[in-house]
């Protein structure tokens, strides 16, 4: 069992609880920027409409994390489960992860070598495209039960970083290294078959589990000449995972484009004056990096100018409209979705380009229901901040985790919608979260209310 928490008061200590409410509003607002000093502003309708409903969503977001922290909090300690069952699921999600990706490595591949791959990410991606629209074939078959009992499990890769980072210091050598080899699996089999999203989603979970251990309770040694080394280890992770990761989607999409011209030119940011002194390689690198946030806005403007359909609560999800398809024989919904009907109108692909998460949302919700929906989910995201950081609170830490991937992806789409993957892992998140409130007794933190954080 883990100790009470001993919490530290202070200025400092409560200006943490803002940290991720500067972090989330400054990602929005600086993808909206991106967009604005690119070409593809000039593509766009309604700017005057797309800039208020923008700003609109992240005052909305603004408004629900302040309004969790309109008065004091004072909770209970979460954790308290053996550390005995927390290794042993730690080791489930180290077994789940490896065999995983390493299925996924062979089932998107071909005769070539895996040296060859991680050379050319750019023709896996495209081979993998291709084996991708083969096996949306009728004669595919459907997938097995331990298929199905995979995609179930698949709660269990968000938890291996979250738990292996936060439980570090309560780990043997040995799933230490099964932490460390899960993640280099996920890192490998991801570049080799050239794809973002992985990475990406493991370098969210990466830095959201650093900055919970670092503003958080959690354990590990406390003496004060380790704060300052603390405090350089959260930094050079966080840093160090931000910079790989896009240098690593700048050389990928360069690649894609060297050997297949599939970008529509029509949609390319252009090349910014500011870039004039680097090299025509790197400035098209990073054109196409800068393309992944800043077109989804485009999108967006296109479908504020459509009118609203209601897809009976489940066009924001491509997973579960797959799931309706296969088993009851339900078709059509994607089709009524704004980015589909709005593509006939303005030429935007929907399954191309990004429209940002909003349209997707609203063809359930209506736009001003997005509005809603974003106050809701600013107040989660301090809910779970304040659980995971002050209650040692490790599904909270789960829950926060995806919320903040959620608004990463925030200009592309609903990413934890996107597949059927993505529906199991929230459904599973959140089933870990409200079970643990019904079944896990808490033991008081025995702070007074007077003095809480």
């Amino acid at each position: 069992m883990y100790k009470e928490i001993s919490f530290a008061h202070g200025a400092a200590n409560r200006r943490s609880l803002f940290v991720p409410l500067w972090l989330a509003e400054g990602y929005l607002f600086i993808t909206f920027l991106m967009f604005l000093v690119t070409p593809l502003r000039e593509e766009a309708v309604g700017l005057g409409l797309l800039t208020f409903f923008v700003a609109a969503c992240n005052l909305a977001f603004l408004g629900g994390y302040l309004f969790f922290f309109r008065k004091p909090h004072c909770g209970s300690n979460r954790l308290t489960a053996s550390i005995s069952i927390l290794r042993f699921a730690i080791g489930l999600a180290i077994v789940w992860t490896i065999a995983f990706w390493v299925q996924y490595y062979h089932d998107t591949g071909g005769g070539t070598s895996l040296a060859t791959r991680l050379a050319h990410p750019g023709d896996s991606y495209l081979m993998r495209r291709q084996l991708l629209l083969e096996a949306t074939s009728p004669e595919n078959k459907p997938i097995s039960r331990i298929g199905q009992l995979e995609r179930a499990l698949s709660v269990l890769y968000v938890c291996l970083p979250v738990f292996g980072i936060l439980l570090w210091s309560k780990l043997g050598w040995l799933l230490r290294i099964g932490v460390l080899a899960a993640m280099s699996t996920v890192v490998v089999a991801a570049w080799a078959t050239g794809t973002n999203e992985p990475l990406g989603h493991l370098a969210i979970l990466v830095v959201c589990a650093f900055f919970i251990r670092h503003f958080g309770r959690w354990p590990r040694a406390r003496a004060p000449g380790l704060r300052r080394r603390s405090k350089l280890t959260m930094a050079v992770a966080v840093f160090g995972t931000f910079l790989a990761f896009t240098l690593f989607m700048g050389y990928n999409l360069e690649d894609r484009v060297n050997a297949r011209k599939w970008y529509d030119p029509r949609a390319n940011v252009g090349e910014l004056s500011s870039l004039s002194f680097l090299s025509p390689q790197i400035r098209e690198a990073i054109s196409t990096v800068w393309f992944y946030p800043a077109n989804g806005y485009c999108g967006l403007s296109y479908a504020l100018q459509t009118p609203f359909e209601w897809t009976y609560g489940v066009g924001s999800s491509r997973g579960i409209q797959a799931y309706l398809k296969d088993h009851l024989g339900i078709e059509g919904v994607l089709e009524r979705t704004y980015p589909f009907r709005a593509e006939a109108e303005f030429n935007w692909p929907a399954g191309g380009f990004w429209w940002t998460m909003y349209p997707w949302l609203a063809s359930d919700l209506t736009f001003p229901g997005v509005i809603l929906f974003m106050f809701g989910l600013g107040w989660a995201c301090a809910k779970t901040w304040y659980e995971c950081t002050r209650l040692n609170d490790l599904f909270a830490a789960i829950v926060f985790a995806l919320i903040f991937l959620t608004i990463v992806f925030e200009p592309a789409n609903v990413q934890l919608l996107v597949s059927q993957r993505g529906v199991w892992i929230l459904l599973g998140a959140l089933s870990l979260y409200f079970w643990s409130r019904l079944f896990i007794p808490r033991l008081p933190a025995r702070i007074p209310s007077s003095s809480c954080p």
